[in-house]
């Protein structure tokens, strides 16, 4: 079956379109024309190779002790079968998060989100996940996964309220031997 989609969805009266789609068999989609989206207090925008620099320094300033290399994300941007969306303020990438895809899944993997330290609490990492899973939803996907550090009480915390749930304990799982958290949200 093929043709074309028109996602939207409406949020606190906003109509926020997050993607055009050409649906393929089996939940695999062809990304259109990056579209903005509209969101209460938030552009949201697909992040591209062009803010690498920006979203390396998100990473350094968010994970200073596991944050992906350059060469990583580079790779994620341009090659992977993976979304990735950015918000901005005042012309600099404030929060960005990349959700992965993987054939014949209905998962998808949030491999990244992070908020500037100073634009924490504005509600941007909520917006930014809502449409990375509402992107997951258009896919056919009936779940998101991630991973996060045992010790991140906050981004647990976080995740707890959006729905998420534990589901294993992974011991060392970072580059530290720290211990990390499977959740996953199931729509």
């Amino acid at each position: 079956m093929n043709g074309s989609v028109l996602f939207a969805w409406e949020k606190r009266k906003t109509v926020a379109i997050v993607r055009i789609c050409i649906v393929r068999p089996c939940g695999w989609y062809t990304i259109g024309t990056p579209k903005k989206l509209s969101m209460p207090d938030h552009q949201i925008q697909t992040a591209t190779a062009a803010d690498l620099d920006a979203l390396e320094e998100l990473e350094r300033l968010g994970f200073p002790l596991d944050q992906y290399s350059k060469e990583r994300l580079k790779y994620l941007l341009s090659q992977a079968n993976a979304s990735s969306y950015k918000i901005e303020e005042d012309g600099k990438v404030s929060a960005y998060a990349m959700v992965l895809w993987r054939k014949g899944s209905r998962a998808g993997h949030l491999y990244s989100i992070v908020t500037h330290p100073e634009a924490q609490g504005r509600g941007l990492g909520s917006a930014l996940l809502d449409a990375l899973e509402a992107e997951a939803k258009e896919r056919g996907c009936d779940r998101i996964r991630l991973e996060v550090r045992a010790d991140n009480d906050t981004a647990i915390a976080f995740y707890l309220r959006r729905g998420y749930v534990r589901v294993k304990e992974l011991p060392g799982f970072y580059t530290d031997d720290a211990p990390g958290v499977r959740m996953v949200k199931r729509f």
